[in-house]
């Protein structure tokens, strides 16, 4: 891969740090894609019900919320930053071992999934602890001017990675649902959970390979700030005079408008529409492929335009995602709407991820991006809430092709509703705005005239997959 040529004008040993960075990235997307890509399918597999599976997808990104809050206190006792991505990236590959054998431990009806919630909950929550650090680490190893092309070339690579492994899984799946040679449906049939085993070891050293990568990450000296630098509370008084405050507020609405329907595409394309693993995996890839094509272009936008430009061109092609769902269930219809969701979603999350960057004095970072993560975790959580409320007392919908009935289709309505109303009372409320260039030497920067530092950007890192909505 030759990824550094953008990078050549830079000193060796930071080229080196982005070269690693870029290859942990691609083995955490191994992961992504063959592992927490399925965790909803795996749901399907062991007969979660519509709000289990709401769960499955609320309470470990929660969870992680609530970790991030604490990976504050070990970097104010701990800091030495490498040492503790290290060996929570190792945690979270652990996770995953017991997850792939609890079909084997307690079969399909039911009984696994708490245990399998759990296990996901600490999968995420091991996440949730690297996640602030990782974003105060790497903000210190990239330099500011090249943040933009770093994060779309990181981003391409890891879509391609995603993309390969969803369809490397569902192919595996598929085989294995076929070569069950039941009469039962070969989604749900036992065979399969072989098929989950082996993409889930694959996806665990993928992770441990990504944890390799980590410890070759430079390791610069990293003093905290004593005490906070803000609180929570300061945050959420501040909401509606803070430019910040109003961003992370918008971001985080438009995430419980996805959240709101997020664990129910997996069941309606299994399910409503009886498509296969290998469907459901190309489907699961489409957005990884605007990914890979987009990312660099939306970096190099984020650079020469900032950050806001580029959230609100994409802000309502975001909120109108959901509604496509209701057109048609014909897989290459389908595929085109993932097309499109990945040429929206990735520049939207690649814009407020630099915006983070480019608007946090380096010294805070990992505290605003841990505060940023719990608000956004209690939206998600609500939305997903809501959601499940909903989902059992939901009015059936039919397409608009007339091909299927579902009460998943309102919810995909609804959730296409709040996104919409974020981007009409939101979007209009925060302005952009950069630190300026620190002196050289130093680690921190000063603010611009009207950008109040307070707390962080959107926090959906290009670690994470695009997702099918």
């Amino acid at each position: 891969m030759n990824f550094l040529a953008p990078f050549s004008s830079l000193e060796d040993k930071t080229k080196k740090n982005i070269s690693c960075s870029v290859w942990e990235g691609v083995y955490y997307s191994l992961m992504v894609g063959m592992a927490e890509s399925y965790f909803g399918a795996f749901g399907v597999f062991l007969n979660a019900t519509s709000t289990q599976l709401a769960f499955l997808a609320a309470f470990p990104p929660f969870f992680a919320a609530l970790c991030q809050m604490g990976s504050l206190l070990l970097l104010n006792r701990f800091p030495s930053r490498r040492p503790i991505l290290v060996v929570f990236a190792a945690m979270q590959a652990l996770m995953i071992i017991p997850i792939a054998l609890l079909p084997f431990a307690f079969g399909q009806e039911g009984a696994a999934i708490l245990p399998l919630l759990c296990f996901v909950a600490l999968y995420w929550g091991a996440a949730g602890f690297t996640s602030p650090i990782w974003n105060s680490l790497i903000g210190d190893l990239v330099p500011a001017d090249y943040r933009g092309r770093y994060f779309g070339i990181r981003s391409r690579w890891m879509g391609f990675a995603t993309m390969s492994a969803v369809l490397l899984a569902g192919a595996i799946l598929d085989l294995l649902s076929r070569f069950s040679g039941s009469s039962e449906e070969g989604s749900q049939h036992p065979t399969v959970a072989w098929g989950y085993l082996i993409i889930f070891f694959l996806a665990f050293l993928s992770r441990l390979a990504s944890s390799y990568s980590l410890i070759r990450h430079e390791n610069p000296a990293y003093t905290p700030e004593r005490p906070l630098p803000f609180s929570l509370k300061r945050l959420v008084q501040r909401v509606p005079r803070s430019n910040f405050a109003k961003f992370v507020l918008f971001v985080s609405a438009i995430q419980m408008g996805q959240a709101f329907s997020a664990p129910y595409f997996t069941p309606y394309m299994l399910k409503a529409l009886h498509l296969n693993y290998w469907s459901f995996s190309i489907l699961t890839a489409g957005p990884q492929v605007m990914l890979m094509i987009m990312h660099p272009y939306w970096g190099r936008m984020v650079d020469k335009i900032g950050g806001k430009k580029v959230i609100t061109w994409l802000s309502f092609g975001v909120a109108l995602n959901p509604l496509f769902w209701l057109v048609s269930g014909n897989v290459f219809y389908l595929f085109c709407v993932q097309l499109y969701s990945g040429f929206v979603w990735s520049g939207f999350n690649l814009a407020a991820f630099a915006f983070f960057f480019d608007a946090v004095a380096p010294s805070k970072r990992a505290y605003y991006a841990a505060y940023q993560g719990l608000i956004q975790g209690i939206f998600v959580l609500s939305g997903s809430l809501l959601g499940a409320w909903v989902v059992d007392r939901a009015p059936s919908l039919s397409l608009l092709s007339g091909e299927t009935n579902s009460p998943f289709l309102f919810l995909f309505m609804f959730s296409g509703v709040i996104r919409v109303a974020s981007c009409l009372l939101l979007l209009r409320g925060f302005e952009d705005g950069k630190l300026s260039p620190p002196h050289p030497g130093k680690t921190s920067g000063t603010w611009t005239k009207n950008i109040p530092p307070e707390v962080p950007a959107h926090l959906e890192s290009p670690n994470r997959s695009v997702v099918i909505e």
